[in-house]
């Protein structure tokens, strides 16, 4: 293939994820935010390494354009309240498309030694997961 090799894949999507965090956790302040700093981070690695997978596998493409448009739209559009939950909900379901996805995909055992597949699920999984979180803990500071 002509594409970009694995490691470098890696990287390039670990650098910007990285700075993209660091950059939303100084400016910003994580109450008035949709997503948290941390989700951006896992969330935009996994989106990073799905476009640059995605320059010849357009399913790829597919799905990391869904998730940088998904971080993007409350930078472009107000989102508050039940929007913000909608958006959230639709990161994601499509966080948890990609991850069912890569292992509906026919790996065989191969995928153990797959290192680029594996950060990307566990990336999703732990956006996945720290946006359960956050539902659960807005969840019960509204009851209180």
């Amino acid at each position: 293939t002509d594409g970009l090799d694995h490691t470098t894949i890696i990287n390039i999507a670990f650098a910007a994820s990285s700075l993209t965090f660091l950059f939303v956790w100084l400016k910003w302040s994580e109450s008035s935010m949709v997503f948290p700093p941390h989700v951006i981070g896992f969330a935009l690695y996994s989106g990073v390494v799905h476009v640059l997978l995605g320059l010849q596998d357009s399913l790829l493409l597919l799905g990391g354009l869904g998730v940088f448009g998904l971080l993007a739209a409350p930078v472009a559009v107000r989102i508050e309240g039940s929007t913000a939950t909608l958006a959230r909900t639709g990161l994601v379901l499509l966080l948890a498309g990609m991850f069912v996805a890569y292992f509906a995909s026919s790996h065989g055992s191969s995928f153990l030694q797959d290192t680029i597949g594996l950060t990307t699920k566990v990336a999703e999984v732990a956006a996945i997961v720290s946006l359960f979180v956050l539902a659960r803990t807005k969840t019960l500071s509204e009851e209180e």
